[in-house]
C-alpha cells in the first residue's frame, strides 16, 4: 500500500468481503490456536468507513446491526492505533456496515483494517506495511489480509501471508440465513469430531492452479468446517444443495460459516439465483464479483 500523505480532514475507506477458497483446519497450538492453511479472495461486497478529524472521539453506525463499544473492531482499531503509536488526534468514524456479522465473509476484520489503514492516512502516521499488518495481526488473524487484499495463502493462525496473482473475474451467489455460527462453536464442534490428530486432507494445489489460469470450473473448494458446522445447522446443508440445483457450478461454505457461496458464469444469473431463493429460503442474497480487490482509501 503506497503511502499517501493525506491533505484533507475526510477520508472515506471501500473494504471488500472475503470467501475461503481453501481452508484446512490443523493441531491445535501450544498458544492455544489452531493452525490453518487456507486460500483467502475478496469478493465485491463492500463495507464503508468514513472518517474525519474531531476534536474528541465517536462512532456511529448505520446499515446493518453492529457490536457496540469495545466489541466493535473499528473502535478496537482505534485504541490500538492511539496506544501504538501516542498521538492525540482524535477522530469520528461513521460505519455504514453492509457485510453481514457471523457469515465467515471476513466483515469486522475488513472494517479494522479499513479504520488502520485511514486513521495512518487521516493522522499522517506513515506507519509502513509491515507496522500495520503487526497492529492487524492483534485484532484479529484474517486482518492482516484486508490490508492488502486480492488473493492470499494464509499459514500460522491464518496471519502469515503470501500474495498470490489471481487471474479470477468471477460470478458468485452469497446467501446468509439469519443465525451466524459463532468461531468458537465451529472449532469445538471441529475437535470433538476429530478425537486427536487431524486426518490428511487435500492440498491447496487445485485452487492454486484455478487462480492462475482465471477459472475455477471442475475444482474443488475444500473446508474443514463444512461436515461438522452443517450437522450442527442443517440449513447450511440444505443451501448449499439448493445453489447447486439453482444452477451454481459449486457451492461451497466459507469460513466458519453461516453463508455459504455459490459460483456461476454471468451476473445476470447469480442476481437470478439471488432473487429467486432470497424469497424462498428466506435468506440474505448477494450476487457478486469474485475478483481480486483491494481497500480503497478516497477523500472527501
Amino acid at each position: 500500500m503506497p503511502y499517501i500523505r493525506c491533505m484533507n480532514n475526510k477520508l472515506r475507506v471501500l473494504a471488500p468481503a472475503k470467501v475461503n477458497l481453501y481452508l484446512r483446519v490443523l493441531a491445535r497450538r501450544p498458544d492455544g490456536y489452531h493452525g490453518l492453511r487456507t486460500v483467502f479472495h475478496t469478493v465485491g461486497l463492500w463495507d464503508e468507513v468514513r472518517l474525519a478529524s474531531s476534536r474528541r472521539f465517536r462512532f456511529t453506525a448505520t446499515g446493518l446491526t453492529v457490536p457496540a463499544g469495545g466489541a466493535n473492531l473499528c473502535v478496537a482499531a482505534y485504541r490500538l492505533l492511539k496506544d501504538a503509536t501516542g498521538t492525540t488526534r482524535e477522530a469520528s468514524l461513521h460505519l455504514v456496515k453492509r457485510i453481514p456479522a457471523g457469515a465467515g465473509l471476513g466483515g469486522g476484520s475488513a472494517d479494522a483494517a479499513a479504520t488502520l489503514a485511514g486513521l495512518n492516512r487521516l493522522w499522517d502516521l506513515r506507519l509502513g506495511r509491515g507496522r500495520l499488518a503487526a497492529l492487524a495481526a492483534r485484532l484479529g488473524s484474517d486482518v492482516p489480509f484486508f490490508l492488502t487484499g486480492g488473493a492470499a495463502l494464509g499459514v500460522g493462525r491464518g496471519e502469515r501471508l503470501r500474495p498470490l496473482a489471481s487471474r479470477l473475474s468471477a460470478w458468485a451467489v452469497l446467501l446468509k440465513p439469519r443465525f451466524g455460527v459463532p468461531t468458537r462453536e465451529a472449532y469445538r464442534a471441529l475437535d470433538r469430531s476429530r478425537r486427536g490428530t487431524p486426518p490428511a486432507g487435500p492440498g491447496e494445489g487445485g485452487i492454486l492452479s484455478a487462480l492462475r489460469t482465471g477459472s475455477l470450473r471442475g475444482t474443488i473448494v475444500h473446508n474443514d468446517f463444512t461436515p461438522v458446522v452443517a450437522a450442527l445447522h442443517p440449513k447450511i446443508r440444505t443451501l448449499l444443495g439448493v445453489l447447486e440445483t439453482a444452477g451454481a457450478e459449486s457451492s461451497f461454505l466459507t469460513g466458519s460459516g453461516s453463508a455459504v457461496v455459490g459460483l456461476v458464469r454471468s451476473p445476470g444469473v447469480a442476481r437470478r439465483i439471488a432473487r429467486a431463493l432470497s424469497a424462498r429460503h428466506r435468506v440474505a442474497a448477494y450476487a457478486v464479483r469474485l475478483a481480486p480487490l483491494r481497500l480503497r482509501i478516497e477523500t472527501t
